[in-house]
């Protein structure tokens, strides 16, 4: 980049940092010594630099004529350079929709396809549900042997559900766009004068090309820098340059007049947006109206220990609920339970895509009610269910979850018996209690816990 030094006595020779190129001006050049002298404290930087239209001299001597802050610096330039830069082909408009519509109907169908599953996921609760307060209604039965006895005993066995697996479905990622980089042509014999954008252009780049300015601060930048601020006045004052102005403001105006109302076009595809995002809004508004399950007859409460507060309660008495995102916080049943079989039914809603890495837990388990207001580390028996080998419910970290349908959690605590289980929607065990664990003689509470990450419950029914 440049080193061009300001030759002022008390300055000590600091580095020029911006400069004017309006076609007149007492002074060109700035270092920031001589911002401050401009100002004379009673304006700020900002204003100074608007006032003067300074350019970052540093960003001049890139080059670009369309990055460059106060370039041009003339009104007729500056209007030319704004509607290049805002200006869209045909082609790149109709991509544009193109892209759209295609990401529309992609989300339309998984939103579709989720609440099919959010329907299914509802009937598999409530069959569940009906499965356990038969259990508890029933005595357990015991397996006979087949033996040659008088009467025979037959138990009747309940068929496994089987329910078919839905590939994942994969976003598909657009490519990204590229830009054509021209470099600005010496075009000063005959501009053609045809309103068109690529017309326009050739003018603006002719015009506003700042190769000629960079070339003189190379040149003199070891000499007098008033000398340079002569020549840079020189050449922005040509005037020839006052006639390809002149010429490409018809060009300019022929274009405004005949032009493509692309405005028209970015109208309509904010209306198709408010309309999609009203679809979104109803498709939510049904499937919340849709299913109803068990009922609670417990509640959660958040934890006394570490974070805990901070857990966002999202339903009354904690009945839906999400992770702060940050360290520890923890939420568990209302009830302690000593005796009997006690349990809940939770829908995992969202899935925190933020947790850092394998960092991010989220912890299902049982607690010593002694222990619960202190930090579960090491305290009770608990499943991650997110893990980075995808352990727990089998979804890794980096899965988009969001884009899958909800995820149903059956937690059972038995404590008569030491059992103690966790299952997924289709009823497979994904955590239980190691033979050696013993439950009777203590009160546990069920909790869940958070640990860097946000994801977000339902309790849907308990007992």
């Amino acid at each position: 980049m440049q080193d061009l030094r300001c030759a002022i006595a008390d300055h000590n020779k600091k580095k020029f940092v911006s400069i004017t190129l309006q076609k007149e001006a007492a002074k060109r050049l700035f270092c920031f010594q001589c911002q401050s002298d401009a100002s004379g404290g009673d304006i700020t930087k900002s204003q100074l630099v608007s006032q003067l239209k300074l350019c970052d001299l540093d960003e001049v001597m890139e080059g670009n004529a369309y990055s460059v802050y106060n370039w041009p610096a003339d009104d007729d330039g500056n209007k030319v350079k704004e509607y290049l830069l805002g200006y869209k082909s045909i082609e790149q408009q109709r991509k544009e929709i193109e892209d759209f519509f295609a990401q529309m109907k992609q989300k339309l169908n998984e939103q579709i396809e989720n609440v099919k599953q959010l329907l299914v996921e509802s009937l598999n609760a409530t069959q569940f549900i009906k499965d356990e307060k038969l259990k508890q209604e029933e005595p357990e039965k015991k397996e006979v042997k087949k033996d040659d006895k008088k009467d025979d005993k037959k138990e009747t066995k309940k068929d496994d559900k089987k329910e078919t697996k839905k590939d994942d479905k994969k976003d598909t990622k657009k490519d990204d766009k590229k830009e054509d980089k021209k470099d600005p042509k010496k075009e000063e014999e005959k501009l053609d004068q045809t309103p068109t954008i690529e017309n326009l252009k050739k003018h603006y780049d002719v015009i506003y090309d700042l190769t000629k300015i960079k070339t003189l601060i190379k040149e003199n930048a070891k000499g007098d820098p008033n000398l340079l601020s002569a020549k840079i006045n020189e050449y922005l004052n040509d005037p020839k340059k006052s006639e390809q102005i002149i010429s490409m403001k018809k060009v300019f105006q022929g274009v405004m007049s005949g032009k493509v109302e692309f405005n028209q076009i970015a109208s309509n595809r904010q209306a198709l947006e408010s309309y999609w995002e009203s679809i979104q809004t109803s498709i939510q508004q049904w499937t919340q109206n849709q299913h109803k399950f068990g009922k609670v007859q417990w509640k959660f409460n958040p934890s006394k220990a570490d974070q805990s507060k901070l857990i966002k309660q999202l339903a009354e008495d904690y009945k839906e609920c999400a992770g702060a995102g940050l360290q520890s916080q923890i939420i568990y049943s209302e009830t302690s339970f000593s005796e009997g079989q006690h349990g809940c039914i939770i829908l995992f809603k969202e899935f925190d895509q933020k947790r850092a890495g394998s960092n991010g837990n989220f912890y299902v388990g049982v607690v010593k009610d002694d222990q619960k207001d202190k930090s579960p580390y090491g305290q009770g028996f608990r499943k991650d269910l997110f893990s980075q080998n995808g352990e727990g419910l089998n979804v890794r970290i980096g899965t988009d979850f969001n884009n899958m349908p909800p995820k149903m959690l059956a937690i059972k605590l038995d404590v008569d018996n030491n059992y103690f289980e966790v299952c997924d929607g289709k009823r497979t065990i994904v955590y239980g209690l190691e033979k050696e664990s013993k439950l009777k003689g203590e009160k546990w509470r069920i909790y869940f816990w958070w640990n860097i990450a946000a994801d977000r419950i339902q309790l849907i029914h308990s007992y």
